[in-house]
């Protein structure tokens, strides 16, 4: 007989909050994600963070200290006249990334429900998370690849010859999606070795 332990009602309405929390935000990111997508394919105006050159020698400081060197590397900024191409690879970018972090609140949704049902550790949760790292490690360095080179399409557009302009040919890489699907690579096989635990122990009873 399958054990099931039992949840006091603090923890299981902890489990439930989060379960309905995880729904609504991975809703609405999708939502915000499809919206963000299409007004970049058609405003006249897209809002981006674009990779900047700009020195902060000459800021101007009329308080006790004075800025001797700086560099600011980003900036958010609209652009107007983008051709499409940039506006496929920026809205591209973008709801990639969007959709992992989906995916992400899909997963802590069925992890909350199993915990609801007393069984964590089964074959399916483990599969889910092991995709779910893939997904992550993926769609995290296409996504970001994908806005890169939106990034350097808009450095064209922006200059003729962008090379030791304010707006170099540059990408910034984020390495918070490499983070998260190790660890989440991490979490299945602690998944996997639970539910053989799990098994080990059903058995005995």
């Amino acid at each position: 007989m399958p054990l099931k332990p039992s949840l006091g009602r603090m923890d299981a309405g902890l489990l439930q909050l989060c379960s309905v929390l995880g729904v609504l935000f991975a809703g609405s990111a999708f939502i915000i994600g499809v919206f963000g997508f299409i007004q970049t394919l058609t405003t006249d105006g897209v809002a981006i963070v674009q990779p900047v050159s700009i020195f902060l020698n000459d800021v101007e400081t009329d308080g006790r200290a004075s800025v001797v060197s700086g560099e600011t590397t980003t900036a958010e900024m609209t652009v107007d006249g983008l051709s499409m191409t940039a506006r496929l690879l920026l809205g591209s970018g973008t709801l990639l990334l969007i959709l992992v972090q989906v995916m992400i609140a899909i997963a802590i949704v069925v992890l909350c429900r199993q915990l609801l049902d007393g069984r964590p550790f089964v074959t399916a949760l483990r599969r889910l998370i092991g995709a779910l790292a893939v997904v992550v490690l993926v769609g995290g360095m296409f996504g970001q690849a994908l806005y890169g080179f939106g990034n350097f399409q808009v450095a064209t557009e922006l200059n003729s010859d962008p090379v030791g302009s304010e707006f170099p040919m540059m990408m910034h890489i984020d390495s918070t999606p490499f983070i998260v699907g190790f660890s989440l690579a991490l979490v299945a096989m602690a998944f996997s070795i639970g539910e053989r635990l799990q098994r080990e122990t059903e058995g005995l009873v």
